[in-house]
């Protein structure tokens, strides 16, 4: 993570409204190493009424001030980039759900973090239907949902 995270004070939120909608539909943060993958997962996304921002490990911050409805972290990112973004998010945007892909380089990967994790090869559909289920949870507030 770059340096500007450490600027904020603990006691400053970041995500300071309610994870919402865009236009209507559910907001996603997909955070990916491989752009193949990610235009794939992201259309995936967007075709089922989401919308996404697509970003790469070095472009994903809380500092942008956005509240998701839920963040998505790729089977292709390593485990060092999911601890340390997906524990900074964790802690800065609490209403956000956080939804780990696990793949065959999932290996290390602390799965105890997230509200949901769900294993690649499940298809587009069992994506989208989790994805729903985790924007919806957000939305509305509710304080948690096991993995």
């Amino acid at each position: 993570m770059d340096g500007r995270v450490a600027t904020r004070t603990q006691a400053e939120p970041v995500c300071r409204k309610a994870p919402g909608t865009h236009s209507g539909h559910a907001e996603i943060l997909l955070i990916q190493r491989k752009e193949t993958a990610q235009l794939y997962t992201d259309e995936v996304l967007r075709r089922a009424g989401f919308w996404v921002r697509a970003v790469t490990p070095s472009e994903a911050s809380v500092e942008d001030g956005h509240a998701y409805s839920l963040i998505v972290f790729s089977n292709t990112l390593n485990a060092r980039d999911v601890a340390e973004i997906g524990s900074e998010f964790r802690r800065r945007c609490p209403r956000a759900r956080l939804l780990l892909l696990l793949g065959p380089n999932s290996a290390g990967v602390d799965a105890s973090l997230f509200d949901a994790a769900l294993e690649g090869l499940e298809g587009p559909t069992a994506l989208v239907r989790l994805a729903r289920l985790l924007a919806d949870d957000s939305m509305h507030g509710a304080q948690g949902m096991s993995a």
